[in-house]
């Protein structure tokens, strides 16, 4: 019976890179939202510089209020790029470690490969001598018994 010594840490770099696996999901998912935010600011902002510009007359009042308004989301405008390049930049970490785990575990699973070669190989070769050993073990009890 073929046993790997080193299975509980192959099981262990496995259960780490479904993890990473997981979160790298999740730092996508964060990624789109994040996007997703930004392009809802800057769709908002793009109407209210429509809305300026429709060829109505509007008071000061009205000027000055959406003039406020611009400067607010010309504000969220840039927080929201500053969450989308943290965002980002956690998914490219989170890619990296997830890359490493993968080649970590994948040297784990060739040398058990290795490993496994190596004791299916010998039990082939016990198993022919012993086949041997019994075979000439019966030539020469024939050859005794004539």
């Amino acid at each position: 019976m073929f046993r790997f010594r080193l299975q509980q840490v192959l099981d262990i770099r496995e259960e780490q890179e479904r993890h990473l696996a997981t979160q790298l999901a999740a730092a996508l998912g964060a990624e789109q939202a994040a996007k997703d935010a930004l392009d809802g600011l800057r769709a908002e902002r793009e109407a209210g510089a429509e809305g300026a510009q429709d060829g109505q007359s509007h008071s000061v009042g009205e000027l000055t209020n959406l003039a406020f308004i611009m400067q607010q989301l010309d504000g969220q405008i840039t927080d929201a790029n500053d969450i989308v390049s943290a965002a980002n930049n956690s998914v490219s970490q989170v890619k990296e470690a997830l890359t490493a785990a993968f080649k970590d575990r994948r040297v784990l699973d060739r040398l058990r490969e290795r490993h496994e070669e190596t004791y299916r190989v010998t039990a082939e070769q016990t198993d022919r001598r012993a086949m041997d050993d019994i075979a000439l073990s019966r030539f020469v009890h024939n050859d005794n018994g004539q």
